[in-house]
């Protein structure tokens, strides 16, 4: 497995764990994830998580599901499990820790650029240097040619 992700990295860094968690809440992954498991955002608890607590349960859930990165559904879901004690948010809805497991594969489906984003490729709007001189008639290439579009346009086809 890697690592984090630019956009975990970037919500870990917020603050405190009320901070990192309210971040996390803006992403569609992780509404997605509390749609699924029926969490009212309301009703969170924001209990004080140690970073290093949190990124290494993240990490272990990321692992658990077959993830290659930690994605910011990941660290959500690992504060609902490290704060469960506390807030009972999965007790309630009568979730255990393999059925956040699947809501977190599911969320892996539904979005999968969240891990792996598409290659970066050079896009050309306008043409290229050389293409006049591939496609269409020029003068250079009158000299040695002959075009039979006016031919060829003329007759029926075969």
């Amino acid at each position: 497995m890697g690592s984090f992700t630019l956009k975990s990295q970037e919500a870990l860094l917020s603050g405190k764990t009320e901070d990192i968690v309210k971040n996390l809440l803006k992403f569609p992954s992780v509404k997605f994830l509390i749609g699924k498991a029926e969490i009212d955002p309301k009703d969170l608890i924001f209990k004080e998580v140690a970073k290093k607590d949190l990124s290494e349960a993240s990490f272990s859930l990321a692992s658990e599901r077959g993830g290659a990165y930690v994605t910011p559904f990941d660290i959500f879901a690992s504060f609902l499990l490290l704060s469960e004690e506390e807030t009972k948010a999965l007790f309630n809805r009568r979730l255990k820790k393999e059925n956040l497991l699947h809501i977190l594969r599911w969320t892996k489906e539904k979005f999968p650029n969240e891990e792996s984003h598409k290659p970066l490729r050079a896009e050309f709007w306008g043409e290229g240097i050389g293409e006049s001189w591939v496609h269409g008639w020029t003068l250079e290439t009158k000299k040695y040619m002959t075009d039979f579009t006016a031919n060829v346009l003329r007759r029926k086809p075969i």
